[in-house]
């Protein structure tokens, strides 16, 4: 018997890209964040790891960010 629980991850494909700034890009993460977080606590709702994933994706541009600001001084 299959153990239905366990599911592939996620793929997503992308469409059309657009340039935006570290900034925009961390601030549209953070608020997808918000919105998923809002839909995992939900009975049966979401991946947790897909979450981490994008936590740890966030927390590497400000730190990109950080690190730009030090080197212009």
């Amino acid at each position: 018997m299959a153990d239905t629980s366990v599911r592939p991850p996620l793929r997503i494909a992308m469409t059309k890209s657009t340039i935006i700034s570290a900034n925009k890009a961390r601030e549209n993460v953070e608020q997808f964040l918000a919105d998923y977080a809002a839909r995992i606590e939900s009975p049966g709702g979401g991946d947790s790891a897909i979450r981490r994933r994008l936590e740890t994706f966030s927390d590497a541009v400000r730190e990109e960010q950080k690190m730009k600001k030090k080197s212009r001084r």
